[in-house]
């Protein structure tokens, strides 16, 4: 099945961590909920962090929103080391 769940957990302050479970894809409307989900969460928090240790698949457009949260500020933790290469290395 084509899911992503988004699971909000309070962090100590006012930040909060969504953990993401399943695929951030193009083909479903993931990527733009994703999107959403952050920008919401993000103007009513101090801090913002994404927990993939759930993440299963990632496309190119997903690459593209996670490497630009992160640039705004947002911080990724329990990344595969897949995905953290694919990251790193420009997957253009």
């Amino acid at each position: 099945m084509l899911m992503l769940r988004i699971t909000a957990r309070e962090n100590p302050g006012n930040g909060v961590c969504l953990m993401l479970e399943g695929r951030l894809i193009m083909i479903v409307p993931w990527v733009e909920e994703l999107e959403a989900v952050v920008m919401g969460t993000r103007s009513a928090r101090d801090s913002v962090c994404l927990d993939l240790s759930g993440l299963r698949f990632v496309d190119a457009r997903g690459l593209r929103l996670l490497h630009r949260l992160v640039g705004e500020g947002v911080i990724l933790e329990r990344v595969s080391p897949f995905i953290q290469e694919l990251l790193s290395s420009g997957f253009e």
